[in-house]
C-alpha cells in the first residue's frame, strides 16, 4: 500500500540522521509511488524548506509535523474571552462583527 506524503516525510526522518542516499525512483519504489510523484513530492518539499536534495542524498531539515505550545489552548481561550469582555462593553465593537 502506498504511502501518503506524512507517511513518507515520517519515514525520510526515520532514516538515520534523516538522510538517505538514493535517487528518486528508487526513493518511490520503496514508497510505492511512481517516479513523478515521488519527483513532485521531493522539489515541493524542497521548495517548502523541509528537505535538502541533492545529486548525493535527500535530508529531512525541518520538522515533519507542525509543532503547537502546550499553552496555545489558554492563549486561544484567553483571547476568545478578551473578546467576548470587548463586544459586552463596545457597542461599536458588536455593530462591526
Amino acid at each position: 500500500m502506498p504511502l501518503d506524503d506524512l507517511e513518507a516525510l515520517t519515514w525520510l526522518r526515520s532514516q538515520p540522521e534523516g538522510r538517505v542516499a538514493v535517487n528518486a525512483a528508487k526513493l518511490g519504489r520503496q514508497w510505492g509511488w511512481n517516479r513523478m510523484r515521488t519527483s513532485r513530492r521531493l522539489k515541493a518539499w524542497e521548495q517548502a524548506g523541509l528537505i535538502c536534495h541533492n545529486a548525493e542524498a535527500i535530508t529531512v531539515t525541518g520538522s515533519v509535523t507542525p509543532t503547537v505550545p502546550e499553552d496555545t489552548a489558554a492563549v486561544t481561550e484567553a483571547a476568545d474571552v478578551l473578546i467576548c469582555r470587548v463586544a459586552v462593553l463596545d457597542p461599536v465593537f458588536t455593530a462591526m462583527k
